[in-house]
């Protein structure tokens, strides 16, 4: 056995069961990998139809009686992982064929950990909202490229499983969006390279509208960033959150873009079809950087180090 799949369900059974087929053709041969479903706490039979599976995967189920978070679910799964490599993927995903053997190919340079390219379903519509977003993070760099921690994303990513677990897995105090993939890429960063592989590619079956995303990006803010920033707090300085009060121009054109005018001009522009990457950039930044405000977050932020605050 090669690999582990993890991956966890909530309440998403018809996409789970596609997430499934295209696992059961994998190029490798079932044989070569094994995959833990986390069912946790769905209402919609997800469990018994794990209990039931009768298909070609060396699938194992984890029930869980209640919810307890993607975080405490996936850790869940990294403990039953048999191979060295483990694969995270959403359960709302489809992988192409040859998805296992590239992120198994991938480390036959060393131990690396691998983020894939994930792209929303062909049979989505895709919005130019979608299709910035299949531009982000590792996918903005040439394949191989190391990757800040920060793109680390756990719908589509592979970890030495030994690694893994020396990291202590994803911290189980996220509960919102966000914040326990990047997290656990800080920390995993800090012991072997992290490197885009565009080559694995995942397809995403959510459709993403500009006013949802909005909001899930205003609870990031809100709920995750004040914790993750306790924890790294040079991540609050990679995110040029700390520039404030205007020190430079730039600095003055971030905080006057903060105005409420502006904002609503920006989309505004994004409904009338000017749809540019720097108004999506911007509407990101400005809802994560309130939602932060709204957690009674205070500027600027102390610390002149990267000390970690107890």
């Amino acid at each position: 056995m090669k690999a582990s799949v993890v991956t966890t369900a909530y309440n998403c059974l018809d996409l789970l069961k596609h997430c499934l087929a295209s696992l059961e053709n994998q190029d490798i041969g079932a044989d070569n990998f094994q995959v833990i479903v986390i069912d946790d706490g769905s209402q919609d039979g997800t469990g018994d139809y794990l209990r039931d599976y009768s298909g070609s995967l060396n699938l194992e189920p984890i029930l869980n009686e209640t919810n307890i978070g993607r975080a405490a679910s996936r850790n869940l799964g990294i403990k039953r992982a048999q191979a060295p490599l483990t694969v995270f993927l959403d359960a709302d995903m489809e992988v192409d064929p040859d998805f296992l053997r590239r992120h198994l190919e991938a480390q036959s340079g060393g131990f690396q950990v691998s983020v894939g390219k994930v792209v929303f379903h062909e049979s989505l519509e895709k919005s130019p909202l979608m299709r910035y977003l299949e531009k982000r993070g590792a996918a903005k760099l040439p394949p191989g490229a190391e990757i800040p921690g920060r793109y680390f994303l756990s719908g589509n990513a592979s970890v030495p499983t030994r690694v893994l677990l020396d990291a202590g897995g994803f911290d189980e105090n996220f509960w919102h969006y966000g914040g326990e993939d990047i997290d656990l890429g800080l920390r995993l960063a800090e012991k072997i390279p992290l490197r885009s592989l565009p080559s694995a590619i995942s397809r995403h079956r959510h459709y993403r509208d500009l006013d949802s995303f909005i909001e899930v990006i205003r609870g990031y803010g809100r709920h995750s960033l004040p914790y993750l920033i306790k924890k790294h707090p040079h991540f609050f300085r990679d995110l040029k959150l700390d520039r404030h009060p205007a020190k430079s121009l730039r600095d003055l054109v971030i905080k006057s873009l903060s105005n409420r005018y502006l904002y609503t001009f920006a989309k505004r522009l994004i409904s009338m079809g000017f749809a540019f990457d720097p108004l999506f950039s911007y509407l990101i930044f400005n809802n994560y950087r309130q939602g932060l405000m709204e957690s009674g977050f205070t500027f600027p932020f102390p610390p002149a180090d990267n000390t970690p605050i107890n």
